[in-house]
Order: C-alpha cells, then structure tokens, then sequence
C-alpha cells in the first residue's frame, strides 16, 4: 500500500543555520506485524491521566473531564484497548462511567485532597490480579501520573507498557494519541497484508 508521508530533513547550511526541509513522498510501509494493534490477543487496560480543565459539577469521569488533550487521549485509548481506566489526583482509578464530585488537585503538588499512595495500592490490586492472569496493561500517562503507579506496579512484579515513554512533553504525546486514532485496528491489518 502507499500512503503519503510527511518527511523531515534537516540540513546545516554553510552559515551553521539548522534548516528544515519538509517533503511529501509516497512510500511503502512494509512490516511483518501492525504498528498498533489491539497489541495482543489478551485482554488490554489502558490507564490514562485526569485533566485540570473539569465541569463544575459531578459527572461520569469520561465526561467531567474537558480539556481537548484529555478528550483526545481518551479517544484514542477508546479505540485500542479493551477497557480504559482514569488516574484522578483525587480519587485515584477512576471507571469511566463513574460518577464523581469535580475537584482541583493535581497529582505531585501534596495537596490535602490528593490521592494516597495506599488508595492507590488497593486500587491497583485488580490489576494486579489482571496482569497476572496474562492481561496487558499500558499507560498514556505524563510523568508525574506515571510517578504514581510505577513502584506499586513494581513492588507487584508488573509491567505496565509506557506508550509515552518517547515522547517527552505534550506536544509529542497529543501527537501519539492522534497517531493512534489514524492508525485503528483496521488500517493496521491493512498495513500488515
């Protein structure tokens, strides 16, 4: 298949000026398996952060949270994995369809409100029975959320995937999630044929 990309080239002109060349080319993507698939034939949970932009009353927690970078990340977890699970600042993991009071804590900052390491830990204890079980878990978490659950995960012996681990501020993690929501399941498939 050929699928148009965008391609960068950068160059140092004889001044020592970085220049930046942009070139659209068609290319043959060939790989022996999907880029991004349901990424394994195991049942997958995705964890994903809260945001600080919120309704001001309670809602579901897919729907309390409003900024874009929130919806977007959502979408994209939507779209590859089996279920999908929220990190509050406040509440911890977070159901989708659960229903909570809107809040101002940000994870890391020590506020009275925040969630404790040990609400954490006892949340985390089904997914540590789900991994266990042959389950996969990843993360679309920054580093503050991801701070928050990677030593109870190693203290349990599980490895959660960190699909942001290349992407070293939000500019670069929008971009993964939009990435993802181009490539579903479907086009991965068709890229792999």
């Amino acid at each position: 298949m050929l699928y148009t990309v965008k391609s960068k080239k950068v160059r140092t002109s004889p001044t020592g000026d970085t220049q930046f060349i942009t070139k659209r080319k068609n290319m043959k993507l060939e790989t022996s398996k999907p880029v991004i698939e349901n990424f394994c034939d195991n049942p997958t949970i995705c964890i994903i952060p809260c945001a600080a932009d919120k309704l001001d009353h309670s809602a579901a927690a897919q729907d309390l949270y409003t900024s874009s970078n929130f919806q977007n990340t959502l979408a994209a977890a939507k779209i590859h994995f089996d279920k999908v699970l929220i990190l509050s600042a406040k509440y911890g993991l977070l159901e989708l369809d659960q229903v909570v009071e809107t809040y101002d804590v940000q994870i890391g900052k020590g506020h009275a409100e925040e969630v404790t390491e040990e609400t954490i830990r006892e949340q985390l204890a089904d997914l540590v029975e789900f991994y266990h079980d042959g389950g996969q878990i990843y993360t679309l978490l920054p580093k503050a959320y991801r701070a928050a659950i990677n030593s109870i995960l190693r203290d349990e012996y599980v490895f959660a995937e960190d699909i942001y681990e290349a992407a070293p501020g939000i500019g670069y993690q929008r971009g993964v999630c939009s990435s993802m929501k181009i490539l579903t399941p479907e086009v991965c498939k068709q890229i792999a044929a």
